[in-house]
């Protein structure tokens, strides 16, 4: 019974961990003159699944221009933890002790002025 409390919490931990990972933010912003490009990505840092770009040019006219893209990929190592962190997390929930093996706390009697006979 412990081992199996030990692993269940051993797949949480993985099932947290590989959460961090898919939803870690990583942003870039470079500015060259008066053009800026700005970049947002979520995921893996190899291997982003999401990812936003944000385009600022100005010419030297006074036309500015602005052009904005965005992209989730499926296939990549990002989604991979995903599917590994889901994984973790339902072997976890397979693992949990059914409810007749969960033993309720046990109750301190503590004294209350009702029990009190001092009159």
């Amino acid at each position: 019974m412990l081992g199996r409390l030990v692993f269940r919490r051993c797949l949480l931990t993985v099932a947290v961990v590989c959460l961090i990972l898919f939803f870690l933010p990583s942003d870039e912003s470079v500015q060259k003159g008066r053009n800026r490009k700005t970049t947002i990505q979520l995921g893996v840092p190899f291997s982003q699944w999401f990812h936003f770009e944000n385009e600022h040019i100005e010419t030297a006219e006074g036309t500015v221009s602005e052009k904005s893209s965005w992209g989730i990929d499926v296939l990549s190592w990002s989604s991979v933890v995903a599917v590994i962190g889901l994984s973790a997390h339902w072997s976890a929930r397979r693992l949990r002790p059914p409810d007749h093996e969960i033993r309720p706390p046990v109750d301190v009697q503590a004294n209350r002025p009702d029990d009190e006979s001092e009159t």
